[in-house]
């Protein structure tokens, strides 16, 4: 969807919502994605704006609704989820409805299993309130991402959730964060679907396993002490 698209689109949803202020600033062709939803925001509560904006399924809307509010409650996650679309050669796999409640974790490992048909090296992405989502919206340059060593079948590696830390992207308690998988020989990126809370304080490793074909690859999760 092209910005006049979403602005279009926009002006219909704050139409229907009755929220006039927020209508009144998305016809200014000046106003930017932060004020449109802190307008938003201000005049509807997130409460009421949030399964809009998962409604249209529009990656920047779940970023910058994310970033003016302190907690999105019951849909944080789903919210975090949306925007983690950004990256535009990813697909997202993994069950996370089936984990239940949000973990903390200090670490993670990605394990290969028997059955899977590649190597796989994997990276983390981050959301931290004020920041966005990391390491995207610091570093355009996936280059200068940190990665772990390549992972053969029936092998494993971990890292810290620290490790993935950089000087305009850091890493604070509390973010969310999740494991971003490449395979060998395959340019699209995986993202796990996993959400977990980092937690210094704490020895928790999420585990990702993977398993399938390079078309299909799987993955499932599971947290260890």
């Amino acid at each position: 969807m092209t910005i006049a698209e979403q602005r279009e689109s926009a002006i219909a949803l704050a139409d229907k919502a009755g929220a006039i202020k927020t209508l009144e600033l998305i016809q200014r062709p000046d106003s930017g994605y932060d004020e449109i939803l802190q307008s938003a925001i201000q005049e509807l509560g997130i409460d009421k704006l949030a399964p809009i904006i998962l409604e249209q399924n529009d990656p920047n809307w779940a970023l910058y609704a994310l970033r003016n509010v302190a907690d999105a409650g019951e849909f944080q996650q789903a919210l975090i989820r949306q925007a983690s679309a950004l990256h535009t050669n990813m697909e997202a796999v993994g069950d996370e409805a089936s984990f239940g409640e949000v973990k903390r974790i200090s670490s993670f490992k990605l394990e290969v299993v028997a059955g899977a048909s590649y190597a796989a090296s994997f990276t983390m992405y981050w959301f931290d309130p004020a920041l966005g989502q990391l390491p995207l919206e610091a570093y355009a340059d996936t280059s200068q991402y940190k990665f772990s060593d390549q992972v053969p079948v029936f092998q494993s590696t971990s890292r810290p959730c620290s490790y993935f830390a950089l000087p305009r992207a850091p890493l604070n308690p509390n973010n969310t964060v999740w494991m971003i998988v490449t395979l060998c020989g395959v340019s699209k990126w995986f993202s796990t679907n996993y959400r977990f809370t980092y937690d210094p304080t704490t020895s928790t490793q999420a585990i990702i396993s993977a398993s399938g074909g390079l078309a299909s690859p799987q993955f499932s999760a599971r947290v260890s002490s």
